[in-house]
C-alpha cells in the first residue's frame, strides 16, 4: 500500500468522540500530513525529506527507503520474545512519515541541534525561530495532566524532569529524542530493540533523562525478571489447564460409576459449559483488554505480545481439547449405558406340533 492509498482508506474512518474532546496520539495523523507535503510540494514525501531536512542537516546516514537504510548498515532490531531478545523484521512502506525513517545517532544530534538553535544547524536553517517555537510550545493537555502536546513534541516532565521530547517505538526499535531546557541540553536514544512487556525500554529512557538534569537514575526491575515472573506465571496457569486433560480417563471411570447410580446429565452439562465457557471467555478478554491499546485483532496481538498471545492460545487450546474429549468419553459412557439396560427381546416359544 502506497502512502496515499492509505490515507484514502482513512475516509471511512469514524471519529469516536467529538474533535478536540480529549487527546490521544494517532500515527496515522502523521502519515496525513506526509501526504500533505507531498501534494503540495509535487515530490515524494521521501524526496522532500531527503532534500529539505537530511542534506541541509547533513544527515547522510538517514533515509526514508529501508533499502537504502540496509545498504547503509542499518542495525538488525530485535524484539523480546520469552524473556529472550530474537531478530525481528517489520516494515511499512506507507507509514514512513509517522515512524519508518531511519538515521543513525550522530544524524539526529544535527537535527536536535537545529531544534535547540532556532531552526539552525551550522549555516544551514530549516525552519524560523518562531516556527521552531511553535513546535514547542504546549498545544493540548495529555492524558492524566502529564504535560502538554505541541507539534510532535512533548512539553512536559519526563521522569520528574522538565523537558521537551518525542519518543517513538515500533515492534523492535525504540527512540527518544530529548531537550533538557533547563540546563540545554539535548540526547538521541536509539535502541535496536525493543519489548511491549511493561516497564519495555521507559526506565532507559528515565535514566538519561535524570543523567542530563544532574540526578542519579533510579533502580527499576529488568525486563528478564519480568519475564521470569510473567513466564512463571503462565506456565503454571498452563499446567493447571493441562491437568484436567491428563485426568480425563479417571473422570470418566468415576462418570460412569455414578451414571451406573444416578444419571448426572446436569452436572455433566454444567462441567461442559464450564470447560466451553472458560477459554472463551479468556480469549474474549484478552481481545478486548489488548483492543483498549490499539490492537485491533489476534493478528496483532501476537505481532505486538507474540509470547503473551501464544501462552493464551496455547492455555486455551488445551481447555478447549479437554472440553471435547470429555464430551466424547462422556457420550461413550452414555451409549454403552444404553445398551446394557436396553429391554431384550424373549424368544420366541416353539409352536406345538
Amino acid at each position: 500500500m502506497t502512502l496515499e492509498q492509505f490515507v484514502r482508506s482513512l475516509g471511512t474512518v469514524v471519529l469516536d468522540r467529538p474533535v478536540g474532546s480529549r487527546y490521544e496520539y494517532c500515527s496515522a495523523n502523521y502519515d496525513v500530513l506526509g501526504l500533505i507535503v507531498q501534494t503540495v510540494s509535487g515530490q515524494s514525501y521521501a524526496t522532500y525529506v531527503q532534500q529539505h531536512i537530511f542534506a541541509p542537516l547533513q544527515m547522510h546516514d538517514s533515509f526514508a527507503s529501508e533499502q537504502e537504510a540496509r545498504r547503509d548498515g542499518r542495525a538488525q532490531g530485535y524484539r523480546w520474545l520469552f524473556g529472550v531478545p530474537v531478530p525481528f523484521d517489520y516494515y511499512q512502506a506507507f507509514a514512513v512519515p509517522a515512524g519508518f525513517l531511519s538515521s543513525s545517532a550522530e544524524d539526529m544530534t544535527h537535527y536536535l541541534v537545529a531544534q535547540m538553535n532556532g531552526g539552525r544547524f551550522g549555516s544551514a536553517t530549516v525552519l524560523s525561530p518562531t516556527g521552531i517555537a511553535t513546535m514547542h510550545a504546549p498545544g493540548v493537555l495529555r492524558e492524566g495532566g502529564r504535560g502538554y502536546y505541541g507539534m510532535g513534541w512533548v512539553n512536559g516532565p519526563l521522569a520528574g524532569v522538565p523537558a521537551i521530547w518525542h519518543g517513538g517505538n515500533i515492534f523492535h526499535f525504540h527512540a527518544l529524542m530529548l531537550i533538557e531546557p533547563q540546563t540545554h541540553w539535548g540526547a538521541i536514544l536509539l535502541v535496536n530493540a525493543n519489548s511491549v512487556i511493561p516497564p519495555g525500554l521507559d526506565p532507559l529512557d528515565a535514566g538519561v533523562t535524570r543523567l542530563l538534569a544532574g540526578q542519579t537514575p533510579q533502580a527499576s526491575t529488568s525486563l528478564t525478571t519480568v519475564y521470569l515472573i510473567l513466564d512463571g506465571v503462565l506456565a503454571v496457569l498452563l499446567a493447571l489447564a493441562l491437568w484436567p486433560l491428563l485426568r480425563l480417563r479417571r473422570w470418566s471411570t468415576k462418570f460412569e460409576q455414578r451414571q451406573q447410580r444416578r444419571p448426572q446429565f446436569l452436572r455433566l452439562g454444567l462441567r461442559l459449559t464450564w470447560d466451553v465457557a472458560l477459554p472463551v471467555a479468556i480469549l474474549l478478554g484478552a481481545s478486548l483488554f489488548v483492543s483498549s491499546f490499539g490492537a485491533p485483532s489476534w493478528y496483532w496481538i501476537l505481532l505486538t505480545w507474540p509470547d503473551l498471545g501464544s501462552w493464551i492460545l496455547a492455555i486455551c487450546a488445551l481447555l478447549l481439547l479437554t472440553a471435547v474429549l470429555r464430551a466424547v468419553l462422556a457420550i461413550r459412557v452414555l451409549r454403552r449405558k444404553g445398551v446394557e439396560t436396553s429391554p431384550v427381546a424373549a424368544p420366541p416359544s416353539p409352536s406345538l406340533p
